[in-house]
């Protein structure tokens, strides 16, 4: 039989009848309407696998709630995901550039050489990351000169080689990543001690800018493309490296590592990265307000709106925010203050 989409009466039947979600009237209507029933409805009744929705969810109000919630969580994460990437790519200039010409053919040369520290296998993987990187940024290059950017145009129609600052302006945060993966060992420690990031009891290659950079890359992405982000299904990795979680660990003084599960994880590294480039305690403090203000109306904000039918269950709550939120929240408001 043909399948035929269903007019927004037909889903609420549906949710209703297959879900047993709770779900009438004009109100019920014009919030399904907001939210979406793909995007929004089937996107926050799951917790990450599609195939486990929420337990204890039955009432619509409780899934509107998690949707204001997720598009809170955007509007706090935007700015903070453009203020780190702006930071990055400021240090990563800066350190690649110093006392030589800033071109990027020269620094390519010059600067691109962390392969010259490894050996065998791992030699051969950073030599081949390095030729894919210098076909990535010939590309970009490319693109932006078709795209009629000012100072790309400038740079290749006088037929000079395309500075380094230049060219950060129009590559991805994830190539920003790549640049780090491909950058040499002293310029990586220098940035890194810039930011008091570096240990080399945990991180002896200077590995933590590129795994940050690709961590809240997925954060910044998904952000920027309005998808879903309360429950960190952006996140590609399967593993965030042990200097990530301990970082944020120790900064924090916490008394367990942090997994990137939950989005104060993110918000927690995020912080580092600004507070230890200079950001002011007052602009940290008014990111922590806005975050924590937004997990207290997540909660209460469903007995609120649902006249008391209802309110979130605590285990859909829990899953969301983490355990021992508000342990964690005043440590972070200690190593900002």
């Amino acid at each position: 039989m043909e399948k035929r989409g269903k007019s927004f009466d037909s889903l609420m039947r549906h949710i209703r009848n297959s879900h047993n979600i709770e779900i009438r009237g004009s109100e019920d209507k014009k919030r399904l309407v907001n939210i979406g029933y793909y995007h929004g409805y089937k996107g926050y009744k799951f917790n990450k696998d599609v195939a486990h929705p929420f337990i204890g969810i039955h009432n619509f109000e409780q899934i509107v709630a998690i949707a204001n919630f997720d598009q809170q969580m955007k509007a706090i994460f935007y700015p903070i995901t453009m203020k780190f990437e702006t930071i990055i790519k400021n240090l990563i200039v800066n350190y690649s550039v110093l006392g030589i010409d800033p071109s990027f053919d020269n620094v390519y040369r010059q600067k691109l050489t962390f392969y010259r520290s490894q050996r065998g296998r791992r030699r051969t993987k950073s030599i081949n990351k390095r030729l894919r990187l210098k076909k990535d940024f010939d590309s970009e290059i490319a693109y932006a000169y078709a795209s009629n950017n000012i100072v790309i145009k400038h740079y290749i129609e006088e037929n000079k080689s395309v500075p380094l600052w230049a060219l950060f302006e129009v590559i991805s945060l994830g190539n920003v990543g790549n640049y780090v993966a491909c950058l040499n060992r002293e310029d990586k420690e220098k940035v890194a001690d810039f930011l008091n990031l570096y240990n080399s009891q945990y991180d002896e290659n200077v590995k933590i800018l590129e795994q940050s950079i690709f961590l809240i890359k997925d954060l910044r992405n998904a952000v920027a493309h309005n998808h879903i982000i309360f429950d960190c299904r952006f996140r590609k990795a399967q593993n965030v490296a042990q200097n990530l979680k301990a970082t944020v660990k120790n900064k924090l003084h916490l008394e367990a590592e942090t997994n990137f599960y939950i989005l104060f994880d993110y918000l927690a590294l995020l912080m580092i990265f600004l507070k230890e480039s200079g950001n002011s305690r007052s602009e940290l403090n008014s990111y922590i307000t806005d975050f924590e203000n937004s997990v207290n109306i997540l909660y209460k904000s469903t007995e609120e709106i649902a006249h008391n039918k209802e309110p979130l269950p605590y285990s859909v709550y829990n899953l969301i925010i983490g355990e021992r939120f508000k342990l964690k929240l005043n440590k972070l408001k200690e190593y900002i203050n």
